[in-house]
């Protein structure tokens, strides 16, 4: 418990809030796609727009399916497969 409060405490964006505001740090971006944020836009910008509003209180929440059935992916075939993205083996 005292391990999740201290990295709630201390970490800004998923980072280290000793590497995010030193300044021997340099931080780079990069481009990705969130498949359930598109897909949450998509199911919002469905029931809202000209002359529609959603009912009080409706909201939505992503629920990840694996393309095909069968297992989700683990972290480590998803550090395999980001590092094949990069041409990395």
């Amino acid at each position: 418990m005292k391990a999740y409060h201290f990295s709630q405490d201390f970490s800004r964006n998923g980072i280290p809030m000793w590497w995010d505001e030193s300044d021997e740090v340099a931080f780079e971006t990069e481009k990705r796609i969130s498949k359930s944020a598109a897909a949450l836009k998509r199911a919002e910008d469905a029931e809202t727009g000209k002359d529609k509003t959603p009912p009080p209180g409706r909201y939505y929440i992503p629920i990840p399916k694996k393309i095909g059935g069968g297992k989700m992916p683990s972290f480590a075939e998803w550090k395999s497969e980001q590092a094949r993205k990069k041409g990395q083996k």
